[in-house]
């Protein structure tokens, strides 16, 4: 599961169809924390992570399912696609 979209680094680079994942996930009772980390190419290093915070329900979908739910809903990350 990840993201693809266009983005512009904190340098004013764009990179065009970037390849996003979920990684580090961080749960507790009711709330996780996790990174949304940019890659130009999904081997590559990533160039640049988001730290996101939510709700996290215990008997809800897999952890990383809501984390993608999540983000997809920031406005940073309203253009991106499935991949």
């Amino acid at each position: 599961m990840a993201l693809k979209m266009n983005t512009m680094t904190r340098f004013g680079l764009g990179v065009n169809n970037s390849y996003m994942r979920v990684e580090d996930i961080f749960l507790s009772k009711d709330t996780m924390s996790f990174y949304v980390r940019k890659y130009v190419e999904p081997t590559k290093p990533y160039f640049e992570e988001v730290k996101l915070e939510c709700a996290y329900a215990l008997t809800g979908e897999n952890p990383f399912i809501q984390a993608y739910v999540y983000a997809k809903l920031q406005p940073d990350f309203t253009d991106a696609t499935d991949v």
